[in-house]
């Protein structure tokens, strides 16, 4: 059984409207433990991706079993290079999930003082497909210094998200612990 947190509720709330976009691409995969909610509990989520720039975290999250494995892509990458291959070539409404930051691991091999989120941001902007959503993760630390990470976290609020985003942003809401676009 899978215990969730009021932001997963969150999110599968939004993944379940059928009005909802039938892929998942999420950055960060960490341990995989929002990648198996989705596979198990989206209803309409007919394909997910995951990326994940950790060798170590890639391969214990793709190692484990879970409801509904088979509609998961698991890639071992920097989101940086991978998403932008994505949204070039996936011809459909996608919800992306941003992890928005590394996740410095106990062997440091996450890269320090890179910073995936803009460019990410920037592959989903530029594809240019009507009805994307986005759920950028971990707003309760928009603008906050994260020494922690070596990130220049402290640039990233809502209002600097959607200045970058400019025209292509029909709706915005902060819900839970993300900060959700409708493209």
């Amino acid at each position: 059984m899978i215990i969730m947190k009021s932001w997963q509720r969150s999110l599968l709330k939004l993944l379940n409207q059928e009005s909802a976009p039938k892929v998942f691409f999420g950055t960060g995969t960490k341990e995989g433990v929002t990648t198996a909610i989705v596979a198990a509990k989206a209803k309409f989520v007919t394909q997910i991706y995951t990326v994940e720039l950790s060798e170590a975290l890639y391969r214990k999250a793709s190692g484990k079993e879970f409801k509904n494995k088979d509609k998961v892509t698991f890639i071992h990458g920097d989101s940086r290079d991978v998403t932008p291959k994505y949204t070039r070539s996936i011809r459909e409404p996608v919800f992306w999930y941003l992890d928005a930051h590394y996740c410095i691991t106990k062997d440091r091999e996450a890269a320090p003082n890179s910073f995936p989120l803009w460019g990410e941001l920037e592959a989903v902007r530029d594809r240019g497909i009507a009805g994307d959503m986005v759920w950028i993760d971990d707003t309760h630390t928009f603008g906050k210094a994260r020494p922690d990470l070596q990130q220049p976290w402290e640039d990233v609020t809502d209002k600097s998200i959607l200045k970058f985003m400019g025209r292509s942003v029909r709706k915005s809401e902060m819900i839970g612990k993300g900060f959700v676009l409708w493209l």
